[in-house]
């Protein structure tokens, strides 16, 4: 009899242990299971809670509140370098000429950052962007606008120098070749102004693939 209690008592020991283990193993699992469902929940808050951020920011900026949009914007980089919808608000923000802080130059850094994290995007954060909407479409177009106004500014001011911080500037632009045209036709009147043999020199000098040479 006392080796009979015993054993029962040792086997009662082993399930009460083994008990244990797996009651153990599952809170465990379960509490993995909870940590990881918590940090996805809190992932997609902070998520929504930036789109919402960026799209209150490009309601102001259609509202004409333009120091409220960029307040909003700047704070999400702060958070996010390369929050694509606020670098995208962003090169809008510069870009749109009833802006006080109207800015070419601005406006085409923005775009470029924009295009490059969009570049970056998985397909899925692309199909989420699409939704503000941003797309490769859309950013180029901007971007093409943001040239075709550089080069405009450049006429406008019509120096040798103009076409040259253009062409500096803006060095993908489709109308870098006009540019180059201009640029020559402008310093070659300034060389016929002056119509020395060192004004043509310099010239000839500087640029020896204009028609003009």
């Amino acid at each position: 009899h006392r080796i009979s209690g015993l054993l029962i008592k040792l086997h009662n020991d082993y399930l009460c242990r083994h008990l244990q283990k797996l009651i153990g193993e599952r809170v465990l699992k379960f509490y993995s299971y909870s940590r990881i469902l918590f940090f996805l929940c809190l992932l997609f808050l902070v998520s929504k809670s930036y789109a919402q951020s960026e799209r209150k920011a490009w309601n102001r900026l259609q509202d004409g509140k333009w120091e409220s949009a960029q307040r909003l914007l700047q704070k999400s980089l702060q958070k996010d370098t390369a929050n694509l919808e606020a670098t995208y608000s962003l090169a809008n923000w510069y870009f749109t000429p009833a802006n006080p802080d109207f800015q070419i130059d601005s406006a085409y850094r923005y775009v470029n950052k924009s295009i490059k994290n969009y570049d970056s995007l998985s397909a899925r954060d692309k199909d989420r962007v699409h939704k503000f909407p941003i797309d490769s479409l859309i950013l180029h177009n901007l971007k093409a606008a943001i040239d075709s106004a550089a080069f405009a500014r450049a006429k406008q001011i019509n120096t040798e120098e103009s076409y040259l911080q253009f062409m500096k500037s803006f060095p993908t632009a489709l109308q870098l070749n006009n540019a180059i045209e201009l640029r020559d036709e402008v310093s070659f009147l300034e060389a016929l102004k002056l119509n020395t043999h060192q004004s043509f020199q310099s010239y000839l000098l500087r640029y020896p693939q204009s028609h003009r040479a």
